[in-house]
């Protein structure tokens, strides 16, 4: 295997090793592509991801061996590490890929370096807001095309940054008009109003427990309903105005079910996309990210809660 198939992981916490559903290693594995090292600077981490895959591991990317740097390279790290990973990342122009791990940057003057930077390195970069990857994304896009919002709600839960944020850029790719950070109103750190068109307002409310890792999106067209339940489940029903409303919604014209958990495997290791990739399209998605992260940024500090440890 040459190094045209190797990944590199930084980061081996949760995320990106061991103890979440899908992590950058296993999605690497089933993506065929090999693992050649792993960093970290925390030892315990990589004393035990050597252990239980005799993968080389390294404190830092200065310690990476030359022969490494023609690798795709995902990134998990702290999300006040991230910044500094890939600056060093794109300044140089071996990587073949890099996946980083959101939030994009700590703020906006850093997601803008980084955007500069891709852009004359032209390196692929791609963050992971995996719903936006997923196969059901263009169905969803071409019904919206064709149909008028007319009213939506989010409700999100396991705080701003770490799941909020998702449901913030899915909807930057939904609707062009989020173009700005003056298209959020906030009501205090954690609740607010996100424009997408002239007057209409999407309400983000958190859902305020500790127990519950839940999510929930409604959006309301003139024809048919968009729902997504428990943040990956999406269904699309259409209006029929002579059905009684207490059989509302189940009982109406089911016009697309789909899970957006696929978006993370499928889409965000694709090796089609890493190896042919249009230089246009990821100008385009990190744009996007940059908005999602500046308008993350508006926020009110005081009620913001703490960056989730990987």
């Amino acid at each position: 295997m040459n190094s045209t198939d190797s990944m590199v992981l930084i980061g081996l916490g949760r995320i990106g090793y061991k103890g979440f559903p899908q992590t950058h290693y296993q999605c690497a594995i089933s993506n065929k592509l090999k693992v050649v090292a792993g960093i970290d600077s925390s030892l315990e981490a990589r004393v035990r991801f050597t252990s239980e895959t005799g993968i080389p591991s390294y404190e830092s990317l200065s310690e990476l061996h030359d022969e490494h740097w023609s690798s795709f390279f995902s990134v998990a790290s702290t999300n006040d590490a991230s910044f500094e990973i890939l600056i060093q990342l794109l300044s140089r122009n071996d990587p073949l890929g890099i996946l980083a791990e959101k939030p994009f940057c700590s703020n906006a003057a850093q997601s803008q370096q980084i955007l500069t930077l891709q852009e004359n390195m032209q390196t692929p970069l791609r963050i992971n807001y995996p719903r936006q990857y997923s196969k059901a994304m263009p169905e969803i896009k071409s019904l919206i095309a064709k149909n008028n919002l007319i009213s939506g709600a989010v409700i999100y839960s396991s705080g701003l940054r770490e799941n909020g944020s998702h449901f913030i850029r899915l909807l930057c790719g939904l609707f062009p008009t989020v173009l700005t950070y003056q298209n959020i109103e906030w009501i205090d750190g954690t609740q607010f109003k996100l424009q997408v068109g002239d007057k209409l307002k999407i309400n983000f409310v958190p859902l305020e427990s500790p127990y519950l890792h839940n999510s929930q999106i409604r959006l309301i067209f003139s024809d048919f309903i968009i729902s997504v339940s428990d943040g990956s489940k999406v269904e699309a029903r259409r209006i029929n105005t002579n059905s009684p409303i207490r059989n509302w919604p189940h009982e109406l014209e089911l016009i697309l079910d789909a899970d957006f958990s696929d978006g993370f495997e499928s889409s965000y290791l694709d090796q089609s996309w890493w190896r042919s990739p249009n230089l246009q399209t990821i100008s385009e998605e990190l744009k996007l990210d940059h908005l999602c992260n500046a308008l993350l940024e508006t926020a009110p500090l005081e009620n913001v809660s703490e960056p989730e440890e990987f």
